[in-house]
This record gives C-alpha cells, sequence and structure tokens, in this order.
C-alpha cells in the first residue's frame, strides 16, 4: 500500500514539472513560430478566431508536451 502512495506521489511530481516546464515553453514556442511565419502574428490570428492558427499552435503545444513528457 505505501508503494502504490509513493508511486501516487511520483507521479503526481512529475506531472507538476511538467506543466511548470510547459508554462514556461508556450511563450517561447509561440515566439519561435511567429518568427518562422514572417508576416503572419500566430496570437493576433487566434483573437481573430482563425481556426488553422489555433490548429497550429495546439499542435506545437501538443509536440511539445509529448518532447518534455518524454524527457522526463
Amino acid at each position: 500500500m505505501q508503494m502504490v502512495l509513493s508511486n501516487y506521489v511520483i507521479t503526481l511530481g512529475y506531472l507538476f514539472a511538467l506543466v511548470i516546464i510547459l508554462g514556461l515553453a508556450l511563450p517561447i514556442y509561440a515566439w519561435i513560430a511567429n518568427k518562422i511565419l514572417g508576416e503572419v502574428d500566430l496570437l493576433k490570428e487566434i483573437r481573430k478566431k482563425n481556426l488553422a492558427a489555433g490548429i497550429l499552435l495546439s499542435a506545437l503545444v501538443i509536440g511539445a508536451a509529448l518532447i518534455i513528457g518524454f524527457a522526463i
């Protein structure tokens, strides 16, 4: 029973670490995407309800989560 509880605590620690790292990395990913796209401001397009820009940013976030999650 104690081993199961310690595994839950370790898993929650990994989860919190992932959330903090992604929270810090998301603005960096948005900045990189804006530099790659050039004239298109990704965050402004999302505010204008552009579905393609939202899908692109969500793909970046999911990709970053997978990379960081596997690294931890």
